[in-house]
């Protein structure tokens, strides 16, 4: 799965996830919470799995996984639709090799 090429910025770490759950009620068709997957993730677009995020402690930000590449710049346009909506920064995604 290849990365999105936004990535929110999340200084708190503990808001990670209401913050996610407001993306998927926003942004996703039947969009419910989020919920912590066993590796970590979230699964924030209703149990599809195109999309997953991964909070990045050291950065500080949540970087979104896409299923297919093809849907990358969809997902982009939502994911900073959303962070102009709310006052978050969104920022270029930096993968570490």
């Amino acid at each position: 799965m290849p990365y999105c090429h936004t990535s929110l910025q999340m200084k708190n770490p503990e808001e990670v996830e209401k913050v996610l759950s407001n993306l998927s009620k926003e942004y996703f068709v039947g969009g419910q919470a989020a919920h912590r997957l066993s590796d970590g993730g979230f699964n924030i677009d209703a149990g599809k799995n195109d999309i997953r995020a991964y909070y990045d402690e050291d950065e500080e930000a949540i970087k979104f996984f896409c299923r297919y590449k093809r849907d990358m710049a969809f997902y982009d346009k939502k994911l900073s639709a959303f962070a102009n909506k709310h006052g978050i920064d969104a920022k270029p995604c930096i993968v570490k090799s």
